[in-house]
């Protein structure tokens, strides 16, 4: 399967030529090959016009193997590799011409290279780019009969410096779309991930989502490549040629490595390669929650070995733990909060900082979609444990109907659903907070009220002593740079609101909210 297709060809990817139709099978599974005329094509597309049904009568295709036979040629005019760059001061790049649909390069002598204001931004005769201020400038390559340019920002931005709100998966090929971006911002959301098993796994498509988000002032984490090498196998000149392709596009905050891996170890070189060509990048690897290993020492270990592996070049400690079951108000408090401190604590030995998935789905086979006030408490939780980033699995329902996935934040459709104004409310809320969490170690977290199976007492001398019958996770939070204690009180209780009294020790000299 599929049963029936079509194949179709294009020069520019939006006028489409049929080429060949599938051949009669009988309705059997076969290999089949097709023999056509010769064309000049830069694209090919399949259309499945026939799939098979699974067992729940959901329609399902899979395409095995596709080899395309022909030969590159130079066609039509040369073009700059990238018409816009970010980049920090000292950092580089290299632009250079080519011909669609060929390797080849246009050689040096043929193309003068050149910039409007040396003091922003330099470039040398083989078309490397050295950011050298802040500022703007225009870059120029010149051949006999046109004149290139690409734009150049030299600023100082890293999403690494700001909290990060993301969503893992990206949106699918159907809503690659303005519209899907501006609902994304709308809803707080600062980073969009990609993965290369999704339908947008082109350069093409990273480029156009590396374009909406820059426009809206998020960035992407970019997946260029088979997802499942994470870059394994692959020498160091290799891996910065592939990235390369989406070095310092403005957009781009970041490269996916590999998700969930239960030994991440063989990833590490890949950190070093990435790392030298994008300092300021994020380099995407999340681990498996603590429940996938025998103990948390084991667990430790291997977030620890990648760290150190890498060369500290991990920037974020991830994982994904999702704690609301099948049943109707099932939640694993004790063992959320047992991942976030393990890996709270992890992240103060080794300084990387602190990473976790908030569920927003349900999956027929392990877990129920929570609502918004349970998705309120995942996000604040892990904020009062000193995280950093939060990303929500998932943005857009999957449309695997063997998976069993329930609506997500968005439907298959990418129309916003009941959790969407829930989500943006609480996204928007701790964006604000943001450059305040940015500067703050949880030092320790502790729980007030009934037992959750893992649980840190309030010690009798802490500066924040709520009264009464509270539900709470009460975090000790201190500025990095000045030691200003700071506490962060959210509601253990999923379904009710709670007000709070409380007292602070005599001798207080002053106490001052945040936010509430």
């Amino acid at each position: 399967f599929p049963k029936r297709y079509e194949i179709y060809t294009s020069f520019d990817g939006e006028k489409w030529e049929k080429l060949a139709a599938s051949l009669e099978s009988g309705g059997a599974a076969k290999p089949q090959t097709v023999a056509c005329a010769q064309q000049c094509a830069a694209y090919v597309r399949i259309v499945i016009t026939e799939s098979a049904k699974n067992s729940n009568g959901g329609s399902i295709a899979q395409l095995s193997e596709i080899e395309i036979m022909g030969e590159k040629m130079a066609v039509g005019d040369p073009f700059i590799n990238k018409t816009a760059l970010r980049m920090q001061p000292g950092e580089s790049d290299k632009l250079c011409l080519t011909r669609l649909n060929t390797d080849k390069r246009i050689p040096a002598p043929d193309v003068v290279w050149s910039s409007d204001n040396e003091s922003i931004a330099k470039i040398d005769s083989n078309g490397v780019v050295t950011a050298v201020s802040l500022g703007s400038a225009t870059l120029r390559g010149t051949t006999k009969n046109k004149v290139y340019t690409c734009k150049i920002t030299v600023d100082e931005h890293s999403m690494l410096d700001h909290f990060m709100i993301t969503t893992f998966r990206s949106p699918s090929k159907p809503h690659l779309t303005p519209e899907t971006y501006d609902l994304l911002q709308a809803a707080g959301f600062t980073n969009i991930q990609n993965e290369y098993n999704t339908t947008v796994n082109t350069l093409e498509d990273n480029l156009l989502m590396a374009q909406y988000s820059y426009e809206r002032g998020m960035d992407i984490t970019a997946s260029l490549g088979d997802w499942k090498d994470g870059f394994v196998g692959i020498t160091y000149e290799e891996i910065q040629e592939r990235i390369s392709l989406v070095s310092h596009v403005p957009g781009v905050g970041g490269i996916y490595i590999m998700d969930e891996p239960y030994n991440a170890n063989q990833y590490a070189p890949a950190f070093k390669a990435i790392k030298d060509l994008l300092p300021y990048a994020d380099v995407h690897l999340n681990f498996l929650p603590l429940v996938a290993y025998p103990n948390a020492t084991i667990y430790e270990a291997q977030m620890n070995d990648l760290y150190q592996l890498s060369g500290g070049r991990l920037d974020y400690l991830m994982y994904d733990y999702y704690p609301f079951g099948l049943q109707a108000d099932s939640f694993n408090e004790g063992l959320w909060y047992r991942n976030l401190d393990v890996v709270r604590k992890l992240g103060l030995k080794t300084g990387a900082k602190t990473a976790t998935f908030i569920q927003s789905i349900s999956l027929r086979s392990g877990y129920r979609r929570p609502n918004g006030k349970e998705i309120r408490f995942e996000a604040y939780s892990a904020a009062a444990y000193g995280y950093k980033q939060l990303a929500y699995f998932c943005w857009e329902t999957p449309n695997e109907v063997d998976y069993g996935f329930g609506p997500a934040i968005v439907d298959t459709e990418g129309k916003p659903t009941e959790i969407y104004e829930p989500v943006k409310e609480v996204n928007n809320e701790i964006l604000k907070l943001g450059p305040t969490l940015m500067q703050l170690d949880s030092v320790n977290v502790y729980q007030v009220g009934n037992s959750s199976g893992y649980d840190t007492a309030l010690p009798e001398d802490f500066f924040i002593r709520p009264q009464g019958d509270a539900q709470l996770v009460i975090s000790h939070m201190r500025n990095k740079n000045t030691d200003t204690d700071y506490a962060m009180l959210v509601n253990r209780d999923l379904k009710n609101e709670q007000t709070v009294t409380f007292t602070v020790p005599e001798g207080t000299a002053s106490i001052e909210e945040i936010s509430n």
